[in-house]
């Protein structure tokens, strides 16, 4: 059990305990919380319950206060218990509940912070998911790399967990793509060419123009029949899909599952879908198109289905099967997507046409990442993808390496704007992040490394000599992993690593700066083991986060 859930537990226990001597239901009892209070010199954890019984009792939160504590029993987890203004209860943990939790980093290592027990939930976490009309830019990476943590982390924490690409594949976008794919074959092999304003212009499309060429060479491609155009489509539309994948490759991410929109209509499932939303009366015909009555259900508008002008179904109408298909085909009791901000009116549509086909949409957890932009001292040109001026995410892994690409795109909340500075992830100082956490790491390594030369045997060393301040703090930051993780999995904020392994490594290169480790002479070589004990367990849980993050934890640097 977690100490803020033990600490809840007997808290809880307390407040049912005076809410009984005062006459008063439990039922009437306030929800409440445990946690680390802003400033640590008030305990290791909090709670302001007594400001929230002041009205229900009628009473000062100073005297309740006095009254839960005086309820609360004497355990070996708590060392002391304070009152501070105006009405927080303050927990100071234990000296032996501490140190028998650095045994345990110690014991489990990679289980530490990691339940028991499998989860019995099946969660889908759908990503990246961007049309296959060229390779991986900027404007992707971001969700990509939340969504690959959040699906490590959920795995982590024992959850049965699938990894999904949902490939559009079959809108009016793929018409254009094959279009652009045709025009830059003729233009390379020496044919007439006609590049419009809305074809697809980048680099990207004249690298798949190219290695199709050679076998349209004899062609005419002026005016192509259907099955021709199709076959180069598809042809291009999976060499396109192959170079997402190494694209993904370069900052660790591959996905369990890539689920192709078409296969909705090919297998007649979207159909299907379109029969019971007619059933439930939820559609009609207007100016040759099909509506879906949104409005009448708290949307702002009605929603186009099938479009008029070509009778294909719209992003909407193809979205409402797919995630059908996820809850009612596939089971998953959890959905977690990852959008762009541009699809926020998306979701409170999706969410009430899930409740008329009978799903729970609590079901479905939507996260939306703001747009991100660089800067550099060399100067960053502003990218469109339709205009060929991207910027590549092979391109910025080759810039600044994937360790620095992956953390700095969850160094901040999704839906917060954020702007990388190149400059500052090219740096081989303590103003890069990544290099600075990772060389926290690297001395951690390299001080067991000298544990060994020394042939000293830490393994029984006693853990109550770490009694000065920098010891206790760094101790204190270690055993919040398990807290942070269970935290994270409730709310998704996978920046909280990206923060919580920066506060770690300060503290980290402050130990290391301030307390020699092992003196060459040997000399106090009881201290030294016990310290060595506090070097491995730090090594330990700053490697399981940055392989949480899906960073490289170095030995060297």
């Amino acid at each position: 059990m977690l100490i803020s859930e033990f600490l809840h537990n007997i808290t809880t226990k307390a407040l049912e305990a005076l809410l009984k001597a005062e006459g008063i239901g439990i039922n009437k009892s306030p929800d409440f919380i445990i946690e680390k209070p802003k400033n640590s010199d008030f305990g290791d954890f909090a709670t302001s319950l007594p400001l929230q019984l002041s009205k229900l009792l009628s009473s000062n939160p100073l005297d309740i206060a006095e009254k839960l504590v005086s309820l609360l029993p004497d355990c070996k987890e708590i060392e002391k218990l304070s009152i501070a203004k105006p009405g927080f209860i303050n927990f100071l943990l234990s000296k032996n509940w501490i140190n028998n939790e650095i045994k345990m980093i110690l014991l489990e290592e990679k289980d530490y912070g990691r339940p028991i027990e499998s989860k019995d939930l099946k969660v889908q976490v759908e990503f990246v998911s961007v049309n296959p009309t060229g390779r991986l830019h900027l404007g992707h990476i971001r969700g990509a790399v939340i969504g690959s943590t959040i699906a490590n982390l959920l795995e982590n924490q024992k959850f049965n967990v699938e990894r999904e690409y949902y490939v559009n594949d079959a809108g009016n976008q793929m018409q254009i793509f094959g279009n652009s794919i045709i025009e830059r074959i003729k233009e390379t092999n020496g044919a007439d060419f006609n590049m419009s304003e809305d074809h697809y212009k980048g680099e990207d499309i004249v690298e798949i123009a190219k290695e199709l060429s050679p076998k349209y060479k004899d062609d005419n491609l002026e005016n192509v029949e259907n099955s021709i155009f199709n076959e180069i489509k598809n042809n291009a539309k999976d060499i396109c899909i192959k170079n997402i994948k190494e694209d993904l490759k370069l900052i660790k991410i591959k996905h369990d599952s890539w689920f192709y929109e078409s296969s909705l209509i090919d297998s007649n499932y979207f159909d299907d879908t379109l029969h019971n939303l007619n059933n439930l009366n939820l559609t009609y015909e207007r100016d040759n198109a099909l509506w879906i009555k949104t409005e009448e259900l708290g949307d702002e508008r009605d929603n186009v289905l099938i479009k008029s002008s070509d009778k294909k179904p719209t992003y909407f109408a193809t979205d409402i099967a797919y995630h059908r298909d996820k809850f009612k085909v596939r089971n998953f009791d959890k959905v977690i997507d990852l959008w762009g901000a541009d699809h926020h009116g998306h979701i409170k549509r999706m969410e009430i046409i899930l409740e008329k086909l009978g799903i729970d949409s609590k079901k479905l957890t939507v996260l939306l990442n703001q747009i991100v932009s660089l800067k550099s001292s060399s100067g960053i040109s502003k990218f469109s993808k339709r205009e060929g001026t991207s910027i590549f995410l092979k391109d910025l892994v080759e810039e600044i390496g994937s360790d620095a690409c992956r953390f700095s795109f969850i160094s901040r909340s999704p839906e917060s704007q954020m702007e990388i500075d190149i400059d500052i992830f090219k740096k081989q100082s303590s103003e890069n992040p990544v290099f600075y956490i990772q060389y926290a790491h690297a001395r951690l390594s390299s001080i067991l490394r000298s544990s060994e030369y020394f042939n000293i045997d830490f393994s029984s060393a006693d853990i109550n000599l770490l009694i000065s301040p920098d010891e206790i703090n760094l101790i204190k930051k270690l055993i919040e992993y398990p807290e942070l993780l269970n935290r994270i999995t409730e709310t998704l904020n996978v920046h909280e690593l990206s923060s919580y392994s920066l506060e770690l490594a300060q503290i980290i290169h402050k130990f290391y700066e301030k307390n020699r480790v092992i003196d060459e002479d040997l000399a106090n070589i009881e201290q030294t083991k016990s310290r060595l004990l506090l070097i491995k367990a730090s090594k330990i849980i700053l490697s399981n986060l940055l392989s949480l993050m899906d960073m490289e934890s170095p030995e060297k640097m």
